[in-house]
C-alpha cells in the first residue's frame, strides 16, 4: 500500500477493491486518533469498538452517531449520512484549493 493512500477491501462497487488517496490534514486527524487509542496494532480498526479494540463497529454505529451529533447541531433538514458527508468533504477540499486529480481519486463514482 502506498503511504497517504486508503485501501478498500470491501465494495459495493463492481471492482471490490481500491485505493483512494487520503489528504495530508485527513491522515494527520487519523494517526492522531490511532494514537489516542488504546488500541493500536496492525490488526486493529482506526474507529474500533471503544472497550473491545479489534471489534470493528457495525455499520449502523455511523449513521446512529451522525444523527445525534446533526440533531445536537440542531440541524432540522434530512440529512443522508454517508453521502451527504463525502460530498461536503469534497466541496471543502475543492473550496480549500485542492488538486483536481486529487479530487477525483478521492470520489471515483
Amino acid at each position: 500500500m502506498v503511504e497517504g493512500m486508503l485501501g478498500v477491501q470491501k465494495s459495493k462497487r463492481a471492482e471490490g477493491v481500491r485505493s483512494i488517496a487520503l489528504s495530508p490534514a485527513l491522515i494527520d486527524v487519523l494517526a492522531e486518533q490511532f494514537q489516542s487509542s488504546p488500541y493500536r496494532t496492525d490488526d486493529v480498526y482506526v474507529f474500533a469498538h471503544p472497550k473491545r479494540g479489534v471489534k470493528r463497529e457495525t455499520s449502523k454505529w455511523y449513521p446512529e452517531q451522525f444523527r445525534k451529533a446533526v440533531e445536537k447541531a440542531g440541524i432540522t433538514d434530512y440529512v443522508r449520512p454517508h453521502h451527504d458527508a463525502r460530498h461536503a468533504s469534497l466541496t471543502n477540499m475543492a473550496a480549500a484549493g485542492a488538486n483536481p486529480v486529487v479530487l477525483m481519486t478521492a470520489l471515483p463514482d
